[in-house]
Formats: C-alpha cells, structure tokens, sequence
C-alpha cells in the first residue's frame, strides 16, 4: 500500500506521488544522508506511481523515468516537492506511531 501525496502548490495541484507506507529506520536513515544516485535508488524503490510535470505540459506517470536528468526542465517549486516527498512520508508514518499508542493504565492501579 502507498501513501498519496498531492503537490499544494498554487497552480500545480495536479502533481502527486505514491510513496510506500514501509520503511525501516536504517532506510529512512540511509534518505536523510542520500544524494545523487543514492537518492534515485531509494526513490525506486520506495516510489510506486506518479504524475508529475516535467517540463511545461510534459507529463511523467512512470517513477522510474524520474531521476536528475529528467528533471532539468521542472519548475524549481515543483523539484522542492519531489525532493522532500519521501521524507515527509517517513515524517508522517512515525508521527502515526506516536498517534497509535495506548495508555494500558490510568496510574491509579497497582500490581
């Protein structure tokens, strides 16, 4: 399963990407340090679908098709999206964790 994120910028809210719910804390770890094509093979593997404008008019549906190159004609708000896309899903699958907890007592209990 993935996680869908829509681009919120004024004009481009047609954008978005797919982003696994899956991650162990040595991969998200491994993205906070990537760049070039380390970055590029976390987003293989971790990216399921996109639409993203490329270029003005010049759509892209394919994950794998996105990388440095490709992107040398995207608006530069647009690239900041991309860019952080992966980070933010791990920001918001750990912030679920912490939503997810339970208190199993209210203090007043003792064994």
């Amino acid at each position: 399963m993935a996680l869908r994120f829509h681009a919120e910028i004024d004009g481009m809210e047609d954008n978005w990407v797919d982003v696994s719910e899956k991650w162990t804390r040595a991969e998200f770890r491994a993205l906070t340090k990537a760049e070039g094509a380390e970055f590029w093979r976390i987003w293989n593997e971790k990216v399921s679908g996109c639409h993203l404008e490329t270029a003005p008019k010049a759509w892209c549906d394919n994950p794998a098709a996105i990388d440095e190159d490709s992107l040398d004609d995207m608006d530069l708000r647009l690239l900041g999206f991309v860019g952080a896309v992966m980070v933010n899903a791990g920001v918001h699958l750990r912030s679920l964790g912490n939503a997810r907890a339970r208190l199993s007592s209210n203090g007043a209990e003792q064994n």
